[in-house]
């Protein structure tokens, strides 16, 4: 062949293109498709994706509580208290029964509640019950003492006996012990069995009473001394 114009060759450019065209056009190239575990993976992330986007429905608010109930947890808020106020105040385990055994105790709980809310006056009225021995002064004051702090607590449980002995055991220049300290502030308290401290000595004791009554700190006090 000679040599070709530029016209020409032109020609013959668009020519070849022209004809790889039709041939890619009539042999695709194959496309590869995703392995089926790709798939399956692809399949569940748009799944998730679209639980993302599920309306969120909260939970049906709880049922209001009926009458019985709320008067059974307000019950129960009032023992955990008493009991609370009672194990603070030292109350003694052996006098329990007269504030758990209804069949013994009823008339018990009622002469001491009516006594102890006779003492509810601004300035605090002291109590001193006497008789012989199992006449019953402690379990009658320690009614009073549950009936005094039911609801504000406050009191405290203490036999002249142990302050005498927590006296006796006290090294000199250490100051007051931990039951004559607690004694002395305690709101309520009832202190018994005045008289029965070894040896007769009421150093203690005497401080003690007097302490809290010019303070108008109310005290409940047992003793057998003249009967």
């Amino acid at each position: 062949m000679g040599d070709l114009t530029a016209e020409e060759l032109e020609l013959l450019d668009t020519a070849g293109r022209l004809a790889r065209e039709r041939h890619r056009a009539a042999n695709p190239e194959p496309t590869a498709a995703a392995p089926a575990p790709m798939r399956a993976m692809l399949a569940d992330l748009v799944a998730d994706m679209q639980n993302d986007f599920v309306e969120y429905k909260p939970p049906p608010p709880p049922p209001e509580p009926t009458p019985e109930e709320r008067e059974a947890k307000r019950a129960l808020r009032a023992a955990n208290l008493k009991e609370r106020h009672l194990r603070d105040a030292r109350y003694p385990k052996k006098y329990r029964w007269a504030l758990e055994d209804p069949a013994i105790a009823t008339t018990l709980r009622c002469d001491a509640s009516k006594l102890a809310s006779a003492t509810r006056v601004p300035s605090g009225w002291n109590y001193a019950l006497t008789g012989p021995t199992g006449a019953g002064k402690t379990t009658v004051g320690c009614l009073i003492l549950a009936a005094l702090i039911a609801e504000e607590g406050g009191g405290m449980f203490v036999s002249a006996y142990e302050l005498e002995r927590e006296r006796r055991t006290t090294p000199l220049g250490e100051g007051d012990g931990p039951l004559l300290d607690n004694a002395l502030r305690a709101r309520v308290l009832l202190l018994d069995d005045v008289g029965a401290e070894q040896n007769g000595v009421f150093s203690p004791i005497v401080d003690l009473v007097f302490h809290r009554y010019d303070r108008e700190l109310q005290t409940i006090v047992t003793t057998g001394i003249g009967k």
